[in-house]
């Protein structure tokens, strides 16, 4: 079982990796991507930057999502 010291560790390479991919043309992305822990549960949370153009088709913003999906 892992500590909460190795969890949080992990949420935060999460959030980082999310950060260094994103999608940016002035940083508010980069700065929204966060998570929380809250009653044991960990929140993981972007800001909404809108369509991201034709060579984005699926308008994701950030792989923050699917980094959660793929670690925790």
């Amino acid at each position: 079982m892992l500590t909460d010291t190795e969890i949080r560790a992990i949420a935060q390479q999460i959030v980082d990796e999310s950060k260094r991919t994103a999608h940016v043309d002035q940083g508010t992305l980069k700065r929204s991507i966060s998570y929380t822990v809250t009653n044991g549960k960990y929140i993981f949370r972007q800001m909404y930057y809108g369509f991201y153009g034709e060579d984005n088709p699926s308008g994701i913003n950030s792989q923050l999502e699917a980094n959660a999906r793929r670690l925790m």
